[in-house]
């Protein structure tokens, strides 16, 4: 009995995820300039349990024009999904309510 899946069976599998997705926008979104991390694990504040975010993407930016006196950080989540039909998705979640004022580190990023 052969317990390996045939190749009909691991392409349908591929096409039924996101995967196909999400790796051309990899080097799409690295070409930006973003570190991009895809299969990013991450703790699920809810709950405790690991979650997985199909890529992941920090970019840090200069408002000064390259002094990086002043650094501008924004962070990309992208869940690949391969849906029969089309899903919209609206979420705000206020993270700056925890980010402390007129606090500054010596390597560059908040606290």
């Amino acid at each position: 009995m052969n317990s390996s899946p045939d190749i009909n069976q691991i392409r349908l599998a591929l096409e039924r995820f996101g995967y196909l997705m999400e790796q051309p926008l990899c080097p799409l979104i690295e070409r930006r300039g973003d570190l991009v991390t895809p299969n990013h694990e991450c703790q699920d504040p809810d709950t405790g349990i690991s979650r997985e975010v199909d890529i992941h993407a920090l970019t840090n930016v200069s408002l000064y024009r390259n002094t990086f006196n002043d650094i501008f950080t924004s962070t990309l989540l992208v869940a690949c999904k391969n849906n029969h039909f089309p899903v919209v998705t609206l979420a705000h979640h206020n993270y700056a309510r925890w980010i402390p004022v007129n606090s500054v580190s010596k390597a560059g990023f908040p606290l």
